[in-house]
């Protein structure tokens, strides 16, 4: 069974997508693209309530609407894989590059064990 990988990236991030993409085929890994949600977008829905968050996040600065759309664009992912019914995905953002002993990762999982051991 091969692994399906998910990739979260910003429309406007093309130079990422086309990084990631490259080294995806030197895996021989085709990733399926998720259109991140970019909070920085005067528009994005959330962007009006940054005001009424918390003043500390995970004990250091304010939440900054980067982790809000980061947060809910790896929901997307989780959500695709769901309902496309898949038992397992590797939910990737597009800064990721892939090892070349990745190849060896899904196998290593169906028989239970974390990938490189």
């Amino acid at each position: 069974m091969a692994l399906p990988v998910l990739v979260i990236n910003r429309a406007v991030d093309t130079d990422r997508l086309t990084a990631f993409r490259e080294s995806a085929g030197r895996a021989r890994i085709e990733p399926v693209r998720i259109d991140a949600l970019d909070a920085h977008r005067p528009d994005f829905p959330f962007h009006h309530c940054a005001d009424l968050l918390r003043d500390r996040f995970w004990d250091s600065d304010r939440i900054k609407p980067g982790a809000i759309g980061c947060f809910l664009s790896h929901r997307l992912a989780w959500r695709h894989v769901v309902d496309s019914g898949m038992a397992m995905a590797l939910i990737c953002e597009d800064d990721a590059e892939f090892t070349a002993d990745f190849l060896a990762a899904p196998e290593q999982l169906e028989q239970g064990r974390p990938p490189g051991f």
